[in-house]
C-alpha cells in the first residue's frame, strides 16, 4: 500500500537502527504468518503483540514532526516505543489477574492504562494527523463529564477518571474487536499482497487487464477501471491504487485521447471501488465479518452483487465518454497478446483462486491468507522472472509489516473511541437522535448517515471511519428495518464517497497530480462517475439487491439497476448510441429513476423508457 498524501514521509534510516527496523518487520510477518498457520499462543498476546510490533515500527519510521530526525529516531521516539513494550508486555502478563479485580483498578493498572491512551493517540497522529485522536479524546472527556451536560439524549451519569483508565485498557477498547481483526485477518492479506507484489503480480494484473480491454472503444480506461478492481481490493486505499495503477493507466488514457481531467476521474473512481471489490475489499470485508459475527464467506458473497454493479456503471461511462469525443482505439501493437501475458503471468492468479477455494470450503479467512501466501512462494518459482529469492523474500516480509502501519495506526486510536462509545452507551443515544431528528423516516435517516459517513471519512481511514460510524449509525438502522449486514454495507459506501466529493477527494486529486489536470475538474468529473456510489446505499435498504439467497428476485433487481445506472449516464453524458435531444434525455433520467424502484411494474416502465431511446437511436441510424 502506497503512502496517502497528507501522511507524513517516513524516515530512510540509516546504520544499525535500519537493520534494527528490518529485524522488527521481519519478525512482525514471521510471527502472525506462524500464528496464522498453527494457531495462536493466547487472546492477549495475540493482541499485544500486535501493538508492540506496531509501535515499535511506527515510532522508529515516522517522525514526531518536520523539525524531528530523518534518518534515525529521537530520544522522544525510543521513549515511546519504551512505554508502548513496557505498557503492552505488563498488560499480557496481567491480564489473568486483571479479571479478578475488575471494578477494582489498582494504581498500576490506572497508569499502565494512562500509558496505553498516550501511545494509542500519538500514533494515530503520526500517520493520520490530529483529527482522529481530537475525536478519540472528544469521545473520552465525553465519559467523564456526562453529569455536567444539558439534560439531553446525551447525558450520561459520568464515569470516574479511574474507571475510564481500566476500561480503555481492556479487551473492549485499546484492544478490542478492531486489533483483533488486524492481527487475525487484516495483517495477514496485507502480507500477502506484499508477497504478490514482490513476485510481480501488480504489473501482471495491470498487464492482464490491457490484454482483456486495451483493443476495445476506450480500452485504455477499460484497463484502468479492471485494473484498479484486481489490485485495490487487496490495498486498502483509494489513493493508493491510484498511484500503483494510474501512473500506468492515467498516461495512456491521456494518449489516446481522453481529457486529462477525465482520465484523472475515471482512476480516481475506478479505485475507490477497489475498496468493496471482494474477496478482500480493502480489509474491510474482515472487520465486517468481526462486528456483526456473520460469517466472512456470506460477507463477501452479498457485498459482491453491487461490487459487480458499481464497476458495470464506471463501464459505462468509460465507454459512451470514449464514443461520444471520439476516443481513438490503442495501436495493437501496444497492446499485450492475451495469451503472452497468462504465459508470463498467469500462475501469480493461482494463489489467488486458490484462497476463494480454501473461504469456500468453509475454513477461515488467516487460513485462507496463510494457504495463499505459501502457495505464491511455490507458484513463483515457475518462472525465473517471478521466483521469490532469498532478496525478495526479505523485501516481502518486510514490505508487509510496512504496509500494515497505515492500518494498524488506527487500532488503539479506534479502540479508544469504541471503548467510550460502549461505556457510555453513546451508540444507542446517537441511534435514538437519528430517528428523532429524522421523524422515524428512513431515506432522511440514510440521507443523515451519510452525510455523518462523508465528514468522518474526510479525516480518517475507510476502516477507522466506518467502525465508528457503524458503532453509533447502525442500531438506528436496524430500528427502521434494514437487515444486519445491509446497515454495515451502507455505512461502508458512504465512507467511501469522501474519497470522491470535494472539497476533500483525495483519490481524485491524486489522480489529478498524474494527470496534471485541474484539480476541481477532476473532482466534480470523479464525483459523476461516482454517483453508484452515492445512490447504491439506498438500493441496500429499499430494494432486494443483497438477498443473494433469494437469487431470481435479487438477479432480476440486480439487472434492473444496472440498466438504471446505464440510462443514468446516457442522461448526463447526453449520448447514448448517438447525442440524445433534451427530451430524450429527460425520458432516460426518469428511467433510470424507475428502475431503481422495488415495484415490478415502476420498474418494467422504466425498462421501456430505455428501450424506447435505445431503439429510436438504432433506427435513425439504420436511416442515415
Amino acid at each position: 500500500m502506497a503512502r496517502q498524501p497528507g501522511l507524513p514521509q517516513t524516515r530512510r534510516l540509516e546504520g544499525a537502527v535500519r537493520y534494527a527496523m528490518v529485524a522488527v518487520a521481519v519478525a512482525f510477518s514471521l510471527f502472525y504468518i506462524y500464528t496464522g498457520t498453527f494457531g495462536i499462543f493466547s487472546t492477549h498476546s495475540h493482541r499485544g503483540f500486535y501493538l508492540i510490533f506496531t509501535g515499535i515500527l511506527l515510532f522508529l519510521l515516522y517522525p514526531a514532526g518536520a523539525s524531528s530526525p530523518q534518518n534515525r529516531p529521537s530520544a522522544v521516539d525510543w521513549f515511546l516505543i519504551a512505554l508502548t513494550v513496557f505498557a503492552t508486555y505488563y498488560w499480557i502478563w496481567d491480564t489473568p489477574y486483571r479479571a479478578e479485580r475488575m471494578g477494582e483498578p489498582t494504581a498500576m493498572d490506572m497508569v499502565i492504562g494512562g500509558m496505553l491512551i498516550v501511545v494509542s493517540l500519538e500514533m494515530g497522529r503520526r500517520v493520520l494527523g490530529n483529527v482522529l485522536p481530537i475525536l478519540a479524546l472528544i469521545f473520552i472527556v465525553y465519559a467523564y463529564v456526562g453529569p455536567w451536560l444539558p439534560d439531553t439524549v446525551f447525558a450520561h451519569k459520568g464515569f470516574s477518571a479511574q474507571r475510564i483508565l481500566e476500561f480503555m485498557a481492556s479487551e473492549v477498547a485499546v484492544f478490542g474487536v478492531v486489533i483483533n481483526a488486524y492481527a487475525s485477518y487484516v495483517f495477514l492479506f496485507i502480507a500477502f499482497a506484499a508477497f504478490l507484489e514482490a513476485a510481480g503480480g501488480g504489473e501482471f494484473l495491470v498487464q492482464f487487464a490491457n490484454a482483456l480491454a486495451g483493443r476495445s472503444r476506450g480500452g485504455p480506461a477499460k484497463v484502468a477501471v479492471i485494473s484498479s478492481g484486481f489490485v485495490g481490493s487487496m490495498m486498502g486505499s483509494g489513493v493508493a491504487n491510484v498511484v500503483a495503477t494510474g501512473s500506468f493507466t492515467i498516461p495512456l488514457m491521456k494518449r489516446t485521447g481522453y481529457r486529462p481531467h477525465i482520465a484523472g476521474a475515471v482512476e480516481a473512481a475506478a479505485s475507490t471501488g477497489g475498496q468493496f471489490m471482494p474477496p478482500i475489499m480493502g480489509a474491510a470485508a474482515f472487520i465486517i465479518a468481526a462486528i456483526t459475527e456473520i460469517p466472512y464467506v456470506n460477507v463477501i458473497a452479498v457485498a459482491a452483487v453491487p461490487a459487480v454493479v458499481y464497476f458495470l456503471s464506471v463501464l459505462f461511462f468509460v465507454h459512451i465518454e470514449a464514443a461520444k469525443e471520439g476516443i481513438r482505439l490503442v495501436p495493437a501493437e501496444e497492446v499485450p497478446a492475451l495469451k503472452s501475458v497468462l504465459m508470463s503471468g498467469g500462475h501469480l492468479l493461482l494463489p489467488a483462486f486458490l484462497m476463494v477455494f480454501v473461504l469456500i470450503q468453509g475454513h477461515s479467512p488467516n487460513l485462507a491468507a496463510v494457504v495463499a501466501i505459501y502457495s505464491i512462494l511455490v507458484v513463483s518459482f515457475l518462472r525465473r522472472e517471478t521466483r521469490l529469492t532469498p532478496q525478495r523474500l526479505l523485501d516481502a516480509l518486510v514490505l508487509g509489516a510496512r504496509n500494515s502501519l497505515v492500518v494498524g495506526a488506527t487500532a488503539g486510536v479506534v479502540g479508544l473511541m469504541i471503548g467510550a462509545i460502549m461505556l457510555t452507551g453513546l451508540g444507542i443515544k446517537f441511534s435514538d437522535f437519528i430517528i428523532n431528528a429524522t421523524g422515524g423516516y428512513l431515506f432522511l435517516t440514510l440521507t443523515l448517515v451519510g452525510v455523518v459517513c462523508y465528514i468522518l471519512g474526510m479525516g480518517m481511514t475507510v476502516v477507522a471511519a466506518y467502525v465508528v460510524v457503524s458503532v453509533i449509525a447502525v442500531p438506528a438502522l436496524q430500528q427502521l428495518g434494514v437487515p444486519l449486514l445491509a446497515s454495515h454495507l451502507v455505512v461502508f459506501w458512504f465512507i467511501l464517497t469522501s474519497g470522491v466529493t470535494p472539497p476533500v477527494a483525495l483519490a481524485a486529486f491524486a489522480a489529478s497530480g498524474i494527470a496534471q489536470s485541474d484539480v476541481n475538474q477532476t473532482a466534480y468529473a470523479a464525483l459523476r462517475m461516482s454517483l453508484a456510489l452515492l445512490i447504491t446505499p439506498y438500493l441496500f435498504a429499499y430494494t432486494n439487491l443483497l438477498e443473494v439467497g433469494n437469487f431470481g428476485p435479487m438477479l432480476l433487481t440486480a439487472v434492473s439497476v444496472t440498466l438504471g445506472f446505464l440510462a443514468m449516464v446516457g442522461c448526463l453524458q447526453g449520448y447514448l448510441l448517438a447525442p440524445v435531444s433534451t427530451g430524450l434525455r429527460a425520458l432516460l433520467g426518469a428511467s433510470a429513476v424507475l428502475l431503481f424502484m422495488p415495484s415490478l411494474l415502476l420498474r418494467a416502465l422504466g425498462f421501456l423508457g430505455l428501450a424506447g431511446v435505445l431503439v429510436s437511436q438504432k433506427w435513425a441510424g439504420s436511416q442515415d
